[in-house]
């Protein structure tokens, strides 16, 4: 029997060789890190005791909870979108103590073969697109007040295009780098009432390394929710019922809203069937002054709302595989499903718990 301190290291060193080796997600971080978070309409600035709050809010890398006892969380997720040639990959780990947190992970995306027309629509060659973002986060505790994190992000961006005349083949290539940071609190506003929390975070822009322009950076985003999480039950049907609202506005865009909710049908021994449901994107402004001026026009709300609003569902399953039934070790399977205006999306993330 491995031991059960030493198992969650092996677990981050298979999940760090499965990532690098792989193709993934780090550019369009409007995706997410995971499955459950698009399920819930990417509403996971609170209560989220996994390591995608590295990503969501860093301040959850910290335990929130005198019920929260998982201490341990490692992932890896995947969404693939053919119609696209779009390959993504992300995944991590965080270490959840009383009063301290700790994670890591990584986001890696690729558009492979994307065919290049010059105006006379003459094929001119392939273009690749690959993005790597590494993330490495902390978090602290305020006792029945508040959690604070952050998150430091290394963003890896490298642009190649193939390009074909007649007999000549040429390699253009492009790598750009930037860092960035993440921030984030939960705050519980009642007193030592755990079951209420609001949280902001703040996504800044990245800071250009290399050869990145401001074009090139990712887009400052501040994200402000509130969360209601269902005290524990001794029923075994209908228990764990979250419900989340946010608000986000993103640089140059509209502000938007998000919905989401996720409950437990099924908590028995241990196994736990959970579904999720959730609307994205959800456009708040009559305009957005970026896209006007793409347009050249005003945009309705309306217009806004058809071409941004994502339906998502998804479930979860939480399975023990070893240790008591007051220490736990989970296996956990997630999958969302997102409906977006002209394309669907699939993702899936396999997880460890204790």
């Amino acid at each position: 029997m491995i031991n059960k301190r030493i198992f969650p290291l092996i677990l981050v060193v298979f999940i760090c060789e499965q990532l690098l080796a792989g193709i993934g997600s780090a550019a369009y971080q409007k995706l997410g890190m995971d499955a459950r978070a698009n399920g819930m309409g990417r509403t996971l600035l609170g209560f989220n005791s996994d390591a995608s709050a590295l990503f969501w809010n860093p301040a959850n890398l910290c335990r929130y909870s005198s019920d929260d006892d998982q201490w341990f969380h490692g992932f890896i997720s995947q969404m693939s979108q053919k119609e696209y040639d779009i390959d993504y990959i992300s995944g991590g780990f965080v270490f959840r103590g009383e009063k301290f947190g700790f994670g890591a992970g990584i986001m890696n995306y690729r558009v492979a073969d994307i065919s290049v027309y010059d105006k006379f629509m003459n094929y001119n060659g392939n273009f690749d697109n690959v993005e790597n973002t590494f993330f490495i986060g902390l978090a602290s505790k305020i006792p029945y007040i508040m959690n604070f994190g952050v998150t430091f992000q290394y963003l890896d961006q490298q642009f190649k295009t193939q390009t074909s005349y007649s007999s000549e083949i040429g390699y253009n290539n492009k790598l750009d780098q930037s860092i960035g940071i993440r921030a984030g609190i939960s705050v519980f506003p009642l007193y030592k009432y755990e079951h209420l929390v609001i949280s902001m975070a703040f996504n800044n822009a990245s800071f250009p390394m290399m050869n990145q322009t401001e074009a090139d950076t990712t887009r400052p985003t501040t994200t402000a929710g509130i969360a209601w999480k269902m005290p524990k039950r001794s029923s075994i049907y209908l228990n764990n019922l979250l419900i989340a609202m946010e608000v986000e506005q993103e640089y140059h865009f509209p502000i938007k809203l998000k919905m989401g909710t996720e409950i437990s049908v099924i908590n028995l021994k241990g196994f736990d069937l959970l579904l999720r449901a959730g609307l994205d994107d959800i456009v708040l402004e009559s305009r957005s002054n970026l896209l006007s001026v793409i347009v050249k026009d005003d945009i309705t709300t309306t217009e806004l709302r058809q071409y941004n609003l994502k339906k998502t569902i998804g479930f979860g399953l939480v399975i023990p595989v070893a240790g008591s039934s007051n220490n736990p070790i989970n296996i956990r399977f997630d999958y969302a499903y997102v409906i977006e205006k002209f394309r669907t999306l699939n993702f899936i993330s396999l997880g460890f718990m204790l």
